[in-house]
Parts: structure tokens; C-alpha cells; sequence
């Protein structure tokens, strides 16, 4: 008898859950895609990608897009996903997108918060993934100068390790030194801002 009951009460358990996670498979197959949104922050707009997709287990998946930085598909850390609404935080840069869909699940209208500041922006959904910016005129190898990367210890700073890239001509010499630093945070170092290397255009200029 106990076994029984035991049955009946998983399958019921079973019967009542199954139309939650159909409901939750076809809201996330609606809402695949990339949702793209201006941000604007001190009379700079700032384009926004928030790409939607799941695995094999229906799971939902989202990576995180700034075009106009350079940075593209990162990671998120934690995605919270209802009828109404859309919680997308990730954690390696501090920043969390709050949204509530529109009719039809083809708007987002919310807000990004980052260092404790809130600005609002409102994604549009596109089905297709959104465009990369190219940049045809960045220099590509083989290079009309020599370039390799470098690393040394600074014994002054209990051997912190420094390291960077080495550009010179093939030929002549002895040419004065230029010694460039990135700064304002952690950026690539070819000081990668607004989708472009600036570093990467110097050796050519």
C-alpha cells in the first residue's frame, strides 16, 4: 500500500511539472537569438548584446557582447528567466541587465547596472546573431616589421613579472625607444577600446 501511494504521488509529481518545463522550452525557443540595446552613459552610447541560446538539456545559455569595447562572448554568471522578465548577471565584469518583455517577447525593457550605478536601456530581439564590427585597415602578419613578444622580472618589485610586445624595424638602428602603458583598468595590450587595437596601429604610422 505505501509503495503505492509512493507510485501515485511521483507520477502525479511528474504529470504537474512536465507542462512547466514545456512552457519554459518554448519561451526560451522564442526568445533565442541576440537582444541589442544603446546604452547611454555621459553623451557616449554604448551597444549592448545579450546572445540566447540552450544546450542539449534545454537549458537556458547567454553570453554577453560590448561591440563598441572589442569584447565579445562573456561568459555570464547566473540567468534568471520568468514569463514576464529577464535577470542577466555577469559576474567578471560586475554587471547586471533587469529586464521585463514587451508584447510579444520582442523587447526588453530594463535597465544595466554596473559599480553601483543603474542606467536604462531597452534591448530589441533579433533572431539572427547580431554583426561584428571589422576592421579591414588593422594590420595583419606577415608584418613589414619585426615584432615578438617579451617578459622580465623587476627584482625591485619583489620580481613581479612585466611583459609586453616588441615592435622594430628589420633594418638600421640604432632607433630611440618608446615605452607605452595601457591604463584606466584592465584592457588588452594593444590598449583595445571602442573595437580598436590603438597599439596595433602605432609600429605603421
Amino acid at each position: 500500500m505505501i509503495q503505492t501511494f509512493k507510485l501515485i504521488t511521483f507520477i502525479l509529481c511528474f504529470l504537474l511539472s512536465f507542462p512547466l518545463i514545456s512552457q519554459n522550452h518554448q519561451q526560451i525557443e522564442k526568445i533565442k537569438g541576440s537582444w541589442v540595446g544603446k546604452l547611454k552613459v555621459q553623451g557616449i552610447e554604448l551597444k549592448l548584446v545579450i546572445n540566447i541560446s540552450s544546450n542539449e538539456k534545454d537549458s537556458i545559455i547567454a553570453t554577453f557582447d560590448s561591440p563598441d569595447q572589442g569584447a565579445f562572448g562573456i561568459p555570464t554568471s547566473k540567468i534568471i528567466l520568468t514569463d514576464d522578465s529577464l535577470i542577466v548577471k555577469i559576474k567578471s565584469i560586475g554587471g547586471v541587465f533587469k529586464g521585463g518583455f514587451g508584447s510579444g517577447l520582442t523587447e526588453l525593457k530594463g535597465s544595466w547596472s554596473q559599480g553601483g550605478v543603474a542606467f536604462p536601456i531597452d534591448l530589441q530581439h533579433q533572431e539572427k546573431p547580431a554583426e561584428t564590427i571589422h576592421r579591414p585597415q588593422e594590420p595583419k602578419p606577415p608584418f613589414s616589421y619585426s615584432q615578438k613578444e617579451v617578459v622580465f622580472k623587476n627584482y625591485s618589485a619583489d620580481g613581479i613579472e612585466l611583459a609586453g610586445t616588441l615592435t622594430m624595424p628589420n633594418e638600421g638602428g640604432p632607433f630611440p625607444v618608446v615605452v607605452l602603458i595601457t591604463g584606466s583598468g584592465p584592457k588588452t595590450g594593444t590598449k583595445s577600446c571602442w573595437a580598436i587595437n590603438r597599439f596595433s596601429y602605432l609600429p605603421i604610422t
